[in-house]
């Protein structure tokens, strides 16, 4: 064992999360952020595993210190934007991400989330701006066109979505992956038969994978 040293301690809290034993993985933490007190991965770690046990005050003293250790590290203000997600405080969640994407203006991810915030306040005209700044961002990439599709499937526009799914499908090496948005979405636009086709598509290639019999 090695008792004093910090990342191996972080180890321990992947496996102690795994488990579901957060005050172990506190406890860990604790262990470690004594040996490192202004080490930004795992104050973020400790503020992730206090909004998991509920701790919503705890969580986000633990994200500012995060921030606050390396103001240059856009993911501690990316985390701090989440747990303000997370608490529908979008203003606070919006500024933020923008401190995040200010530091990383080209980061899909970091544009996703803008979407993903401007969504969740309802503003969709600027969900789609920020999704449209994402893809230009990497348009080779699924995660992209995933996002506009889902934008456009909450407001029941199933063309649009489908369109946008399609490229995002092209973009998608794994076909199960494929095969299940295809057949959710023509679930959704009430293809019933096309839906079947995609699940049954799944189990035939594999036919041990109990998740894909869940799409019959």
């Amino acid at each position: 064992a090695k008792p004093d040293n910090a990342h191996y301690r972080n180890q321990l809290v992947n496996v102690y999360v795994a488990r579901h034993d957060l005050a172990a993985a506190a406890e860990a933490l604790r262990v470690a952020l004594a040996i490192m007190p202004t080490e930004r991965t795992l104050l973020r770690r400790m503020s992730d595993v206090a909004a998991r046990r509920g701790e919503k005050a705890a969580a986000h003293e633990w994200a500012v210190q995060a921030v606050a250790a390396a103001p240059e590290d856009p993911a501690s203000h990316a985390h701090l934007a989440w747990l303000h997600l997370s608490q529908d405080e979008f203003p606070a969640a919006e500024a933020a991400q923008r401190s995040a994407l200010d530091l990383a203006p080209g980061d899909q991810g970091m544009l996703l989330r803008m979407s993903d915030i401007a969504a969740r306040r309802g503003d969709m005209p600027a969900a789609l701006s920020w999704v449209d700044r994402a893809v230009a961002a990497r348009p080779d990439h699924p995660a992209g066109h995933l996002h506009r599709a889902w934008l456009h499937m909450s407001q029941s526009d199933l063309s649009a979505s489908e369109a946008a799914l399609t490229t995002a499908l092209a973009a998608e090496p794994d076909e199960g992956k494929r095969r299940r948005r295809l057949s959710d979405l023509a679930a959704r636009r009430g293809d019933t038969a096309q839906a079947v086709e995609h699940a049954g598509r799944i189990t035939t290639l594999w036919p041990f994978d109990a998740g894909g019999y869940d799409y019959l």
